[in-house]
């Protein structure tokens, strides 16, 4: 098989992809601004062109006389616009441009949730008279949890707004109402406008103020239904068509109700898609499905039932110096990035966690 698949991004978040594409018989084309990036090597051919950027990409494809018949990346922000764009003008399945700028960018995606109608935080701006607390973030940036936290009182926000404003790359800031409840993310394919729900996580953090990221965990039934739930309102209310996202919302438990105040179009990291899934869902393989919705074929369904799971990182562990033991009820799994449990009911899952739960270890927001 001669047909290629370009992977927007070489770095070693990318390597995983690059590996799936080959694993299935494909050429891997990989773009990026740093020729030693490790994708360079790995993969079949390397285009020395920023993934912020897709016309020098698409110009120097022609050029090569390249033909990718899909493409994907597992980089957030400008990467994820970047890919639509080039699926765009290749005439390849992808998400439309305009909704890449949307997801991508926290502030547009509020502004859109908010007009359409989708469960979403109230957002403010300085010369508001602004409630506190609230939750302050940069609205575009690549980088996991900069400059982001909790603002109890007006010079706290006023210093945590000039942070994010610093690492946005258009010096856009949300200043957003602050929401009670446990951080929980939806995880779906969209092909053809049809939704294929795969599940959701929790988020594990360190608490306030930033609510550094631990590690995930299964969340009960309920709330995996109220999560797809609200990701198909807002399917829906944006015609997403095509793609694949992890979409971030506030559960509160006692108003029963999901508010979406983050997307990721990408395949995303944090040991999710490549660790917790395939562990969660039997073997799933989110890199092939990513790769089959990319070639306008549908993923595969996930196949029940799943095993309740606890995914921590091990640099956190580190980090924060956690006093992890392995639950009694556990069966541990070994991985270089994290610690592994899966465990015979969501009842054992949840004692788990609540043995674990203490400083620095939390799963509610609040």
């Amino acid at each position: 098989m001669n047909k290629s698949i370009l992977s927007v991004g070489a770095g070693n978040n990318q390597l995983p992809l690059i590996a799936a594409i080959q694993a299935l018989g494909y050429k891997a084309i990989a773009c990026d601004i740093n020729p030693l990036a490790p994708g360079s090597k790995t993969a079949d051919i390397f285009i020395n062109q920023s993934t912020y950027q897709a016309q020098p990409i698409i110009a120097e494809l022609q050029q090569r006389q390249l033909q990718p018949t899909a493409v994907l990346t597992r980089s957030t922000g400008q990467p994820v616009i970047t890919t639509a764009e080039i699926a765009q003008a290749l005439q390849l399945p992808g998400m439309t441009v305009q909704q890449s700028k949307i997801i991508s960018h926290k502030q547009k995606l509020i502004n859109m949730l908010r007009q359409t109608g989708v469960p979403c935080p109230a957002s403010y701006s300085l010369a508001d008279d602004v409630p506190l607390p609230v939750f302050v973030k940069p609205a575009n940036t690549i980088k996991s949890h900069a400059a982001m936290g909790k603002c109890s009182t007006r010079d706290e926000l006023l210093e945590r707004y000039q942070q994010a404003k610093a690492v946005s790359d258009d010096n856009s800031v949300n200043i957003e109402e602050y929401l009670h409840g446990y951080d929980i993310v939806s995880i779906d394919f969209v092909s053809h406008g049809k939704v294929i729900h795969l599940c959701t996580v929790g988020e594990i953090s360190a608490g306030a103020p930033a609510f550094d990221g631990l590690g995930w965990y299964s969340v009960p039934t309920d709330w995996d239904r109220l999560a797809s739930a609200t990701f198909c309102q807002m399917q829906q209310a944006l015609s997403l068509s095509h793609g694949f996202f992890q979409t971030a919302m506030k559960f509160n438990s006692q108003t029963r109700q999901a508010k979406i105040y983050e997307v990721h179009g990408e395949i995303g990291g944090d040991c999710v898609n490549d660790v917790y899934i395939p562990l969660h869902l039997n073997g799933y393989d989110v890199f092939a499905n990513n790769i089959r919705l990319a070639l306008g074929l549908p993923p595969e369904l996930p196949q029940a039932p799943t095993r309740p799971c606890i995914l921590i990182f091990q640099n956190k562990v580190q980090q924060y110096q956690l006093p992890i033991t392995t639950p009694v009820t556990a069966t541990p799994y070994q991985h270089h990035q994290c610690l592994l449990y899966t465990f015979q009911s969501d009842a054992d899952m949840q004692k788990a966690l609540g043995h674990f739960q203490g400083t620095n270890f939390s799963i509610s927001g609040d």
